[in-house]
């Protein structure tokens, strides 16, 4: 018969048995094609620009300072940026810069908050970019006092214009300035962040490079196409070499801690694509090689199902050799018959992760970048074929490989009955079992760990309350670089109105249903990148080669530590007397006690004062150490002044509720556009949604490899039972000859279980070190729990052997409660 329609035969045969086998296969092909969709999209792809693989983003190598910045090492000073630029180096085809920021779009009838990226002229150039309608942004746009200009998105332009093709020239009202729009992108354009709209980010030189010279400081997130055939390390030395020339010539009399500090360390070329992918490039491949090993304990399963299949053949095959089939053609007959239910698995998995793909875009959309599309293309389409393939193949083989051992006068004078207890099937057997067990408790410990590390997370002191405070942005009308310098009369008119406007703001806050305490500040506690400042502490040694690290600089009012419910281990709260043209004060946490006095009282000490370098300020409290979004960092070092002694431009509400958090943020909204209906204003949002937000990666990745390792272990306990109901059924008469020559039930149970017990030990055991081994992978994500903790280990091979064994001891009863007579007599 040709394989092929043997194939089919056997398939409408036994229509349960291959149904079996097509459902698993389609489920675990499906997971598989699933992430190996989003390991092509995020790590494999080319970008969607020309020539993707020159694209590199530079950032400067972390040092002590330039971690604790806001925006750790990966913006450039905009100094040193048009230095690069202007040095034009032959590493570089070009050189473009951007930055982030959300602007107030004023309109007729209501304000509202869009993404705007500010870009330097070759920015589009640089990623292969052409205009849509209009014209993009050019170097005369970004000179100083040029007319201020926009390029608009594809998608903004549509929900807010409907696509009007009279856009170009209209004039719109960002904040306090008035834009004029020059272009809209094409529909295909995408890029890291969600910008609405495009304006031209416009940089100053060092004009006066003299002491005390007004110094503008803008970070600027830098990119660069690289010329052919250039490395990474050699373009990152060019770029040194002009930094090394431009810092060292010193800018505008900076002191030498603050230029430090803005230069950070050597330059870094990462790849684009890689820089994207950022953490998500580990989970991926972690979760990747997860789905493929809950596959291959499929494959183990379905192999030894259809050994245990072949076995019971074994008469059919010795009639079609002896007809003269030769060992070749039942060879290939086998695999065919594995590889058709498994090309119909593929197909289904397929369709499977298309609905994958859709729920995991969900679950990782936070993390996924915008410009990486996930689909399943031709590369996707092709693995699933290899992968259904090699599934069929891999299954498939062994009861092919049996054939070689096959005795054709043996089978046909024993009608085809084989004791399934014969050494050399015995052996397979249990090593498909150990080969199961090890694979499931490797996912197993690793899904332990991660929910461990979960749970420590959630249980460290936040040193806040987060259930019952919501935070908010609030438009302070006014924003200026913090390494601006300002004279003194403008120094006094903004901070008198930022005092003015915050007051107007507790107030009318204040008057809100389900709001208890109200308090302004500059950045809620969860914020990640808080304002760093050096500052000098009085009666602290500094040591040259080990300079103290930048305070985290927090302005706050009288009510900040009440409201979010941190409490003072020493000293007292700021209070109304610690106003305008009161002695300065100011609060520090623990982490600083420690770092500057450990075990000392810091009462009556002074700190460099914040508002006036050339003031201190007295420290009059120490607050308990609080922590940002990032659980697993050490608690920051962080000074806390009065917000009347130093007003800021960057303003958050922090409001204490008693009511539900939905109820309380609408009635909040509605204060304040009653307050101001011309302002935008951030989303309300408590602090344990912010605290919920941090955790979800960490949160999903355990969920999904708890998912697959329950999987796995589901999968190990179906294999068990299966192969071990499939052998007892097989040896039935060989349980009754031993029972008819004197063995009792409790025999007959311990004989069955020794050979699964002895499988599963072994399985086991191989399983801790694959554990071990998988750990080291997720190393960076765990927090307070050892890769090779044994609390873990030991509970996964627990429930693991408990789960093994109940699968085998449900035959084994069977076995033992078998009727020598009936049994003897089936036979």
């Amino acid at each position: 018969m040709h394989p092929i329609r043997q194939a089919v035969h056997q398939l409408r045969a036994h229509p349960g048995f291959n149904t079996l086998i097509i459902l698993l296969l389609a489920v675990g092909i499906g997971a598989n094609t699933t992430m190996f969709s989003f390991v092509r999209g995020v790590l494999l792809k080319p970008l969607p620009y020309p020539e993707s693989g020159e694209l590199v983003l530079v950032r400067k190598q972390t040092t002590p300072e330039s971690a604790r910045r806001p925006g750790g090492a990966d913006f450039v000073a905009d100094k040193e940026f048009l230095a690069w630029s202007e040095a034009d180096l032959p590493a570089f085809r070009d050189l473009a810069g951007y930055r982030n920021e959300r602007s107030t779009w004023r309109r007729r009838e209501s304000s509202e908050f869009v993404s705007n990226t500010l870009v330097t002229a070759d920015f589009f150039k640089l990623l292969g970019v052409s205009a849509h309608r209009g014209r993009l942004i050019e170097r005369a746009d970004t000179q100083p006092g040029a007319t201020r200009v926009a390029v608009l998105d594809y998608d903004f332009w549509r929900n807010n214009f409907g696509g009007e093709a009279d856009i170009i020239g209209t004039s719109l009202q960002l904040g306090d300035e008035v834009v004029t729009v020059v272009g809209v992108l094409p529909p295909t354009f995408e890029f890291i962040g969600d910008a609405q709209l495009w304006t031209p980010l416009i940089l100053q030189p060092v004009v006066d490079s003299s002491p005390g010279a007004p110094v503008f400081v803008t970070p600027v997130t830098t990119l660069a196409r690289i010329a052919p055939g250039v490395s990474l390390d050699a373009a990152a030395a060019q770029l040194e070499q002009v930094s090394d020339r431009f810092w060292n010539a010193g800018v505008g009399g900076l002191p030498p801690f603050m230029i430090a500090d803005l230069r950070g360390g050597p330059a870094q070329l990462l790849p684009l694509q890689e820089y994207l992918a950022g953490d998500l490039r580990q989970t991926l491949w972690f979760l990747f090689g997860a789905v493929g090993l809950v596959l291959l304990i499929g494959c183990v399963n379905l192999a030894n199902l259809q050994l245990a299949r072949a076995t019971s053949r074994r008469h059919e095959l010795a009639v079609r050799t002896a007809l003269g089939a030769s060992r070749r053609q039942l060879a290939l007959g086998l695999l065919t018959e594995n590889l058709l239910p498994a090309l119909i698995g593929g197909t289904l998995g397929v369709l499977l992760s298309f609905w994958g793909i859709e729920l995991t875009s969900i679950l990782l959309a936070d993390q996924l970048p915008r410009v990486m599309e996930i689909s399943v293309d031709w590369w996707v389409a092709g693995f699933t074929l290899l992968l259904a393939c090699g599934t069929g193949l891999a299954f498939g083989m062994v009861p092919a490989w049996q054939i070689r051992k096959l005795d054709p006068q043996d089978a046909l004078h024993t009608g085809g009955r084989v004791s399934m207890g014969s050494p050399s099937r015995t052996r397979w057997r249990q090593a498909c079992i150990a080969i199961e067990v090890a694979l499931a408790l490797a996912l197993a410990a690793n899904a332990g760990l991660l929910l461990r590390s979960f749970f420590n997370l959630r249980a460290v002191d936040l040193g806040i309350r987060t259930e019952d405070v919501m935070t908010l942005q609030l438009p302070a009308g006014e924003n200026f670089d913090p390494f601006m310098r300002r004279d003194a009369d403008q120094i006094a008119q903004t901070n008198s109105r930022l005092r003015d406007l915050g007051q107007r703001y507790r107030q009318a806050l204040a008057q809100v249903p389900g709001v208890s305490q109200v308090s302004i500040g500059n950045y809620d506690p969860l914020t990640d990148f808080n304002m760093m400042l050096m500052a000098r502490v009085e009666g602290y040694a500094v040591d040259p080669a080990s300079p103290p690290p930048a305070v985290v600089a927090i302005a706050a009012d009288g009510d900040y530590f009440d409201t979010v419910g941190t409490p003072l281990m020493e000293g007292r709260a700021f209070s109304t007397s610690d106003g305008d043209g009161a002695p300065l004060v100011a609060i520090v946490n623990k982490a600083f006690v420690d770092y500057y006095f450990p075990g000392e009282s810091v009462i009556g000490r002074r700190i460099q004062s914040f508002a006036n370098p050339e003031e201190m300020a007295t420290i009059v409290g120490v607050a308990v150490n609080t922590r940002r979004s990032a659980l697993d960092q050490s608690p920051q070092v962080k000074v806390y002044v009065p917000r009347d002694q130093w007003p800021q431009s960057h303003m958050v509400a922090l409001l204490r509720i008693e009511n539900d958090s939905v109820t309380v943020a609408a009635a909040v909204l509605a204060a304040l556009r009653q307050f101001d209906s011309t302002q935008a204003y951030g989303t309300p949002i408590t602090l344990a949604e912010r605290q919920g937000r941090t955790l979800a990666p960490r949160k999903l990745l355990m969920g999904l490899l708890i998912g697959f390792a329950g999987t796995a272990i589901g999968l190990a306990a179906i294999g068990i039972f299966g192969v071990m109901a499939y052998a007892v059924a097989q040896r039935t008469h060989e349980f009754g000859v031993r029972m008819a020559l004197g063995a009792d039930r409790q025999r007959i149970l311990i004989h069955v279980l020794r050979g699964a017990g002895l499988a599963v030990i072994i399985g086991l055991v191989s399983g801790i070190g694959f554990g071990l081994a998988g750990s080291r992978l997720i190393a960076s994500t765990l927090f307070s729990v050892a890769p090779y903790d044994p609390i873990v280990l030991l509970g996964a091979a627990t429930i693991l052997a408990v789960t093994a064994m109940i699968a085998a001891l449900m035959p084994a009863l069977r076995a033992a409660r078998l009727n020598p007579v009936e049994a003897l007599r089936a036979e």
